[in-house]
């Protein structure tokens, strides 16, 4: 589909273009700063640098449970991360919360990752990013 109108304009890359604006409309997404623009590749930490990304939801529902759950790619020693947060008296705003991927020798944790996030335990989310060196 390539030089596909967008704004008039021709659009060489419409694939990429659709995929950062469903992450736009999506209360599911990886920043560079907290509740920052969406990003679609998240650099491995290293043993000189430490590359720290940002979790985010949005959210307007009072829940009670919320979990970010980023899943590797199929074979990566490194399968899932997880972090939970429970809020015994419900919350009703965004969160987000810091994360980065650690460094594994032979690199076979880079490719694609997702994040899906749970509220109460049920799905409210996915983002699809990329690990890159």
């Amino acid at each position: 589909m390539a030089n596909e109108l967008f704004n008039a304009i021709a659009h060489p890359a419409l694939k990429e273009f659709e995929a950062v604006a469903a992450a736009v409309a999506s209360p599911v997404w990886v920043s560079e700063k907290a509740f920052g623009p969406a990003v679609t590749q998240v650099k491995q930490s290293t043993f000189t640098a430490n590359n720290l990304y940002w979790l985010n939801f949005s959210n307007s529902k009072k829940i009670h449970v919320l979990d970010f759950v980023v899943t590797f790619k199929p074979g990566s020693p490194l399968t899932t991360q997880r972090q939970h947060f429970a809020f015994p008296a419900g919350y009703s705003g965004s969160t987000t919360t810091p994360f980065g991927v650690p460094f594994w020798g032979g690199n076979p944790i880079l490719g694609p990752a997702v994040l899906t996030v749970l509220a109460d335990g049920n799905p409210a989310g996915s983002y699809h990013f990329t690990v890159v060196p």
